[in-house]
């Protein structure tokens, strides 16, 4: 498979053909090319049959079971990255506490490994306090992600057919991630008390 080939998201490490092409490359231009965390070690040792068990579940609430029974055979960036990719493939009508907990874990360099260096540097450039919506659904009390976009909040307001959009103000301090490859510019929050209404 060629780099410009679209490569399944959970497959953290590269084929033997894809990394003999990137060792081409120097690491930091392959990094800057493929928008790949400064943590990631092409030759650590990754438990393939492991990540491709979760590859079968991504997109079902049986992706993040998986992730969560197995999080002891993981090193911290394939746990980072992994739980990253989860989050943005698949974050519907999933258990929050267990998100929560997997997202408090105390394994270093989470905020380097679940978002991609442009995610990361996106994050940096946002002001101190960040305006973002969500568009809850009826009953709703618990949640970890808002929006930049309002039209995005919309969309998800007619798609639940709901109407309840709500603004927020959040300071950058409280902001656990951003991610834009749903295109949603999703901010991941884990306290909603720390995002104010107004």
């Amino acid at each position: 498979m060629s780099l410009t080939q679209k490569r399944p998201v959970l497959d953290a490490r590269p084929s033997p053909a894809d990394l003999a092409q990137m060792r081409s490359l120097s690491t930091e231009r392959m990094r800057t090319l493929y928008d790949i965390s400064p943590d990631w070690n092409p030759d650590a040792h990754v438990d393939q049959k492991l990540l491709d068990r979760i590859l079968r579940a991504e997109g079902t609430p049986r992706a993040i079971e998986t992730f969560s029974k197995n999080t002891g055979k993981m090193d911290d960036y394939t746990y980072w990255y992994t739980l990253g990719t989860l989050w943005v493939s698949y974050s519907g009508h999933s258990l929050l506490t267990t998100w929560r907990h997997l997202l408090s874990s105390d394994r270093p360099n989470r905020h380097t490994s679940l978002m991609k260096p442009s995610e990361v540097a996106a994050l940096a450039e946002m002001p101190d306090v960040i305006v973002a919506y969500r568009a809850h659904r009826k009953g709703e009390r618990d949640w970890l992600s808002y929006t930049l976009d309002q039209q995005i909040a919309e969309r998800f307001a007619r798609e639940r057919k709901h109407q309840d959009i709500r603004r927020y103000t959040i300071h950058k301090s409280h902001v656990l991630a951003y991610f834009t490859r749903r295109q949603e510019q999703e901010l991941m929050v884990l306290d909603p008390a720390h995002a104010l209404t107004f």
